[in-house]
């Protein structure tokens, strides 16, 4: 488990807190057991996590791990580090071939393919690679950089690996933000590890994930009555589906309340929505203790079981974006959005991070960051979680009318371009064969 500065508090629980206790003997064992028993892929798994999601993405090697790479042919050139000696490496875990270098001291060893032209991929989302590392202690750097040109000045995209092991590594790095401009268009890739002392690594296979649409998981926070008139039919008209990250506590006893009632809840589920979790009473999920997460989460997934309700499923907000804890909510939730307040870009299907899942904030944009983002969603075919609360010429923590106007137009544009699709997270799980890698 994750270590977290601070500790449990001990001052005495609400009552509603005392109640939290005797449901989590009823949902507790029986969620984190459904979450256990589905087919989720844990980070050990390294074989199963580097294949690919069988929902009609394709790969494009930038190296296999050998001689070959940019899918298609062999690089013209190959430049090994400076000083290293150049062996064949170690079998990766999926069985393929590696390319070792014995590093005789500190240095910056570059590993570099290049071609006189540019090959051309589809959008990727995720750059993955195998690295094995004889010890991480005399690394202090990996990296991994795309090139439109000759030169090193021609930096498309560069991303650095971390938390790495001895052993073989998979790192998996999103594509979703930086320099995209030549995105897609690689001619020159450099591999390149930092070293402190004389040490020894292996390259096996670099490749991208091109996922065939970049998909959407629309996220309405708290279910307001403004966004129920105004939003909800302007998504229902497009075939967008809903995923309501709900307050339980604070739902409304009539529709002239401020808040979706139990009522839409059961209606909006049964014209396939998703239900999901934002806290169950609304109360800021930043300062709360780790037992108060975990009482949180258990009372509103004890609410939805009761309304006949999945509550196994992605938790798709912390209030504010921010909980620090929120890694106590980990065992009853196979994903959960972003507990950092990463609510400004993009996410990737599978997950990077399936514990701190990246949203965006919709509200208070204008149209040229928002022409940004589409931007780089059309690059990437990423994942896009939007969000927004009401709906309201005031703005704040609302969107503005024009605001929701201009997102609409440009959802429009990308679903008449057909490179965009609408879904759930459930949706994306079914297509994965029920398997998060």
């Amino acid at each position: 488990m994750q270590s977290v500065a601070g500790s449990v508090s001990t001052e005495p629980q609400t009552r509603e807190a005392n109640d939290a206790d005797v449901l989590s003997q009823a949902t507790a064992a029986g969620v984190a057991s459904s979450v256990a028993s589905a087919a989720y892929v844990r980070p050990s798994d390294l074989a199963t996590r580097a294949t690919l999601t069988p929902d009609g993405r394709s790969a494009f090697d930038l190296f296999t791990g050998s001689g070959a790479g940019a899918t298609g042919g062999d690089w013209a050139n190959r430049i090994i580090p400076t000083g290293a000696t150049e062996s064949a490496g170690p079998a990766t875990p999926d069985g393929g071939p590696s390319t070792r270098f014995s590093i005789t001291g500190a240095q910056t060893a570059d590993f570099t393919l290049q071609d006189a032209e540019p090959r051309s991929h589809a959008p990727a989302s995720i750059v993955h690679a195998w690295l094995w590392l004889d010890d991480p202690a005399a690394i202090s750097q990996a990296s991994i950089m795309v090139l439109s040109g000759p030169s090193s000045a021609s930096v498309t995209w560069q991303r650095f690996a971390t938390s790495l092991s001895h052993g073989w590594n998979l790192v998996r790095i999103a594509a979703d933000s930086g320099a995209l401009t030549s995105w897609g268009r690689p001619r020159r890739i450099t591999l390149r590890i930092i070293t402190t002392a004389a040490t020894g690594v292996a390259w096996g296979r670099v490749w991208v994930e091109c996922p065939r649409k970049a998909q959407m998981v629309f996220v309405e926070d708290r279910g307001y009555r403004t966004f129920i008139n105004i939003g909800l039919p302007a998504l229902r008209s497009r075939s967008v589906p809903v995923t309501w990250a709900l307050d339980m506590a604070l739902n409304s006893p009539d529709t002239s309340g401020p808040h979706i009632t139990d009522a839409e809840v059961m209606q909006f589920a049964g014209q396939g929505d998703v239900m999901s979790i934002h806290a169950y009473d609304g109360a800021v999920t930043a300062t709360m203790t780790p037992a108060q997460i975990r009482q949180d989460a258990l009372r509103a997934q004890g609410w939805l079981l009761d309304k006949g309700l999945p509550a196994d499923r992605f938790r798709a907000a912390y209030t504010q974006n921010n909980a620090p804890n929120a890694w106590a909510a980990a065992p009853f939730f196979p994903a959960q959005a972003t507990s950092t307040n990463q609510s400004a870009s993009l996410d990737t299907w599978p997950h990077v991070n399936p514990q701190n899942v990246k949203r965006y904030q919709l509200h208070g944009r204008d149209n040229t960051t928002i022409d940004s983002v589409f931007a780089q969603l059309k690059a990437t075919h990423a994942l896009f979680i939007p969000y927004t609360h009401g709906i309201d010429t005031g703005g704040g923590s609302n969107i503005k009318p024009a605001e929701w106007s201009y997102f609409l137009s440009k959802v429009d544009q990308a679903f008449s371009e057909g490179w965009l699709e609408a879904t759930t997270w459930p949706a994306m799980l079914a297509k994965a064969g029920g398997i998060v890698r």
